[in-house]
Parts: structure tokens; C-alpha cells; sequence
């Protein structure tokens, strides 16, 4: 935090709690690819894990232009509820939505559930 408030850049909409940053264990196959393969700790014990909604900057949220994000926080209730919470800010206050899909089956217990998210979380997507 102290380098990125060092080089200018606005770390007062941040949320930080008591909990770590996501260890993932990779693997790779003969041809290189990477498996994502399992972490640590329990997958709801991280931070990321823990987005809160009544914390977002609504100001800054509903003024964007443009939210780009991916699709991992979707597989944290907490997280999920607070990424669509910014996704209706943004497009409440004219802004587009774009989002990254990233699959991977390790951050979810329940394929289908991930389907339903993600599917539901793109239908109200720009890009």
C-alpha cells in the first residue's frame, strides 16, 4: 500500500481485513499448460474472499465509465454479492460492464452453481 500511495495512486477505496492473500497450488501438464490444482487454506478463508457491499465507493461506482473484472470473485457469496452490488452502480450511472471470464473449476464446489453465476453475471454485462 505505502508504494502504490508513494506513486499516486488512490488506495482510499481499498478494503482490507484480518485474512490472507489467495496461495495457489499449480501444476503443469507435459505440454506446459497450467492446472490449477487446489490452496493453503479452505477457499473461503482468504480475503478475496470477503468483498464487502455496504463498503463500495458508490460515488465512484455510479460516476465510472467503464468496471472491467473477471469472474473468480463469483465463487465467494460475500464477494459475489458485492461485485453485482458495483456492476448495478456502475450501469445505474451510465457505465458499461466488462467482464473477463476466467474458468477455473477449483474456486467453485458446485460446477452447476458456477454455470448459473457466471451465465447470470455476463447477462448483465456490456462486453
Amino acid at each position: 500500500m505505502q508504494l502504490l500511495n508513494k506513486i499516486g495512486v488512490d488506495t482510499s477505496t481499498v478494503q482490507r481485513i484480518d485474512a490472507p492473500t489467495r496461495d495457489i497450488y499449480v501444476e503443469r501438464t507435459l505440454d506446459g499448460d497450467r492446472v490449477f490444482a487446489g490452496f493453503g487454506l479452505d477457499s473461503d478463508k482468504y480475503c478475496d474472499c470477503s468483498l464487502d457491499a455496504d463498503k463500495l465507493p458508490k460515488d465512484i461506482l455510479s460516476g465510472a465509465d467503464f468496471m472491467v473484472t473477471g469472474t473468480l470473485g463469483l465463487a465467494a457469496p460475500k464477494t459475489r454479492a458485492a461485485m453485482k452490488a458495483a456492476a448495478e452502480m456502475v450501469k445505474a450511472g451510465g457505465g458499461k460492464v466488462m467482464v473477463d471470464v476466467n474458468w477455473r473449476p477449483v474456486f467453485w464446489s458446485d460446477n452447476d452453481e458456477a454455470k448459473r453465476e457466471i451465465l447470470a453475471f455476463l447477462d448483465a454485462a456490456d462486453i
